[in-house]
């Protein structure tokens, strides 16, 4: 039996990954929201029909169901941070914009966490993908 080049091991490793259901990102992460998740995971759906359809509908459901779901909505401070990150690309973000912005605090910088913060599937996930 002839050896398998790296090359066809990864594409053997990337159609078996694409055959398989992507899990919700807090069944990998157990920090992610349930909201996020849900979110996420309808991106994420093989099945057009399924999938978000509009980019509008995504942004509606992250506002509805994550940013503003105690009742909350932006205010003019917060609504101009919006504005000057997006005009400056989310490039440059000061800590005064974030303060504007209290549902963020951290958020945008939090660094990936140890592997022991990862689900039991998450890390299986990880150290597949790792092992490659």
């Amino acid at each position: 039996m002839p050896a398998t080049s790296p090359v066809a091991e990864r594409l053997d490793f990337i159609r078996r990954l694409l055959g398989k259901p992507f899990p919700a990102p807090a069944a990998v992460r157990p920090d992610v929201p349930a909201p996020v998740s849900e979110i996420c995971a309808r991106l994420l759906e093989r099945d057009p029909g399924r999938r978000y359809a509009h980019a509008e509908e995504v942004a509606r459901d992250l506002e509805q169901r994550y940013l503003y779901a105690k009742g909350f909505g932006p205010t003019n401070n917060s609504l101009q941070a919006y504005l000057e990150i997006f005009d400056a690309q989310f490039k440059e973000i000061s800590k005064e914009q974030l303060q504007q912005l209290p549902f963020l605090h951290g958020e945008l910088q939090r660094p990936l966490a140890p592997a022991h913060s990862f689900t039991a599937e998450g890390r299986r996930l990880l150290d597949d993908v790792l092992s490659r």
